[in-house]
């Protein structure tokens, strides 16, 4: 159902993913393989750059930590949308954490980890990225 949700946001508003993952440690080209191969909607045009090292995280507890690791992602995407678009471009962030500093909030979208991206957030999605 996710999956759908997520063709639902694409084909609706033309966007194309930059993933903020755990899995961006793959780099660039296996995320795309990956997109590719499980025949997931979009377009994954980059990662976002990593503050913390897959190393260091995989080993940590993140909730041992303050707010400003813990908002690492959030940090991350900020780099990313100053290095690679203007500064009104449209974005949504879409996570089953919460994981961004108050200023992403406009822009974000939180999931359930055990339902993922529903009809209602999807419109929501939509609605954020058509303007």
């Amino acid at each position: 159902m996710a999956v759908e949700q997520l063709k639902r946001v694409v084909d609706s508003t033309h966007a194309d993913i930059v993933i903020d993952s755990s899995w961006k440690y793959l780099g660039l080209e296996a995320m795309q393989d990956m997109w590719t191969n499980r025949q997931l909607p979009g377009r994954v045009i980059d990662i976002t750059p990593s503050i913390v090292s897959a190393s260091w995280s995989s080993n940590i507890d993140l909730e041992d930590f303050g707010l400003d690791v813990r908002q690492s992602k959030g940090i991350e995407i900020d780099f990313w949308l100053f290095e690679n678009t203007l500064a009104d471009a449209r974005y949504v962030i879409i996570d089953d954490e919460y994981v961004i500093p108050d200023s992403q909030l406009p822009h974000f979208i939180l999931t359930n980890p055990f339902d993922g991206l529903t009809e209602l957030l999807a419109d929501r999605a939509i609605a954020l990225l058509n303007g």
